[in-house]
């Protein structure tokens, strides 16, 4: 039988598990052919009997393989698609990542189910493939994909890891449960109430605004929320915005709407509709205590127009009409970014 390997770099744990794999393709005879990016990340799983053939993509690999062996997480799998295509060539993944949504079989059953394939005893499941057909040559020519869906009676909790360094040493390794969005309504109030077990009475929404069962969480638990509107901006001054406010100029005036990245008047007008859009959204969240229109200069203008407008709309609130830099004397508080 000809079998294929593919695959992209893993955990140096498991290359004993990968050489048995390889041991046992060679014992029945098969016929190895790898595809030559690959070869570096399994030499040291290569016996220096074993022989085999190299491919580079899908015109070397259609026609010369039976089976492909896909070596690594789901992802690996995917790529798999664009060597594969439509050659009909069955992909087993294995899977040497933590997910495994695509792996053809659990990795205790592996060895067995190699066995099985050298032995001819296995099915091949379909798989639904989408293309894109179009006038223009898209995507190098790859313009194939894998149509799934997967669905498991267990949970992922933790997609993607977080490698914090400090002076090029490892710090912590963190494990994100839902980047931006929590995974659920439970972790929503662990965060906010860890907060509060912290010593913490407030939090700053910086630049974002959370779906109302955030702060529903903080009314519940007596949490203050400072609300930020969300930046806008049409290209990023870093002088006005980093450089100057570091030597302390901290005091220009943002009727200059280029200078601020607010040149278009329809795009200053959007912004200031959609401030009391926010504002009009969560007004009944008694934990808002401060509206924050504008954060380190970031798209400013008419600061302290617009500041008097929201303290008059919202008398029940503080205003922190220019926060960082660039106060323009509108209410009601100064407040000072210092790094």
């Amino acid at each position: 039988m000809r079998i294929a390997l593919y695959g992209k770099a893993f955990e140096s744990g498991k290359e004993e598990f990968v050489k048995e794999i390889i041991n046992v393709l060679y014992g029945a005879g098969a016929e190895i052919s790898i595809y030559r990016p690959f070869i570096g990340n399994i030499i040291n799983c290569l016996g220096e009997d074993i022989a085999y053939h190299t491919f580079d993509g899908y015109s070397q690999l259609k026609g010369n393989a039976d089976v492909l062996f896909s070596f690594g997480g789901d992802g690996t799998v995917l790529d798999c698609v664009p060597l594969v295509r439509d050659s009909e060539i069955p992909v087993f993944g294995i899977n040497l990542g933590r997910l495994g949504f695509l792996s053809s079989v659990s990795f205790d059953e592996t060895l067995d189910a190699v066995r099985n394939i050298l032995d001819g005893n296995f099915d091949v499941e379909p798989r639904s493939m989408v293309q894109i057909v179009g006038s223009e040559v898209l995507f190098d020519g790859i313009n194939y994909g894998l149509n799934e869906v997967s669905i498991l009676h267990r949970t992922y909790d933790s997609l993607i890891e977080v490698h914090v360094f400090v002076d090029d040493r490892l710090l912590n390794i963190y494990w994100c449960d839902g980047v931006l969005t929590p995974p659920c309504d439970e972790a929503v109030e662990f965060e906010i109430r860890s907060m509060k077990d912290l010593g913490f009475n407030m939090l700053r929404k910086h630049i974002k605004v959370e779906p109302a069962r955030w702060y529903y969480h903080c009314d519940k638990i007596g949490m203050i929320v400072w609300q930020d509107m969300v930046c806008g901006i049409d290209k990023l001054n870093l002088l006005l915005v980093s450089v100057l406010p570091c030597i302390r100029v901290m005091s220009v005036k943002d009727n200059l709407y280029s200078l601020f990245g607010r040149k278009d008047k329809s795009f200053r007008d959007a912004f200031e509709k959609e401030l009391f859009d926010m504002i009009d959204a969560l007004y009944n969240c008694t934990c808002i205590g401060c509206w924050v229109p504008f954060n380190e200069a970031w798209g400013q203008f008419d600061a302290k127009r617009i500041g008097e407008a929201v303290k008059s709309y919202d008398p029940s609130r503080i205003v922190d009409h220019a926060s960082g830099w660039h106060d323009q004397g509108g209410p009601e508080l100064q407040s000072i970014h210092r790094y």
